[in-house]
């Protein structure tokens, strides 16, 4: 859970910074990506983009939750 917060938190900086200008790196049109995709609901797509470790931590499911609760709130 304290890992998921830091990626939030982590993506959510990174998206915030200079919005709507042209990213300089592909990182930041990744994490802006990320972060559509979570508001949108196609958290297939996120956990897509995990590798094995992070799939086994926060599968589909439970990412779902997480987000539905942090937009809960």
């Amino acid at each position: 859970m304290k890992a998921l917060l830091i990626f939030l938190g982590l993506m959510l900086l990174t998206t915030s910074a200079g919005y709507g200008q042209t990213p300089a790196k592909p990182h930041v049109k990744e994490a802006r990506e990320v972060v559509e995709e979570l508001a949108a609901g196609q958290f297939a797509k996120v956990t897509a983009r995990f590798d094995e470790q992070m799939r086994a931590a926060l599968p589909e499911a439970r990412l779902a939750d997480v987000w539905e609760g942090l937009e809960a709130k």
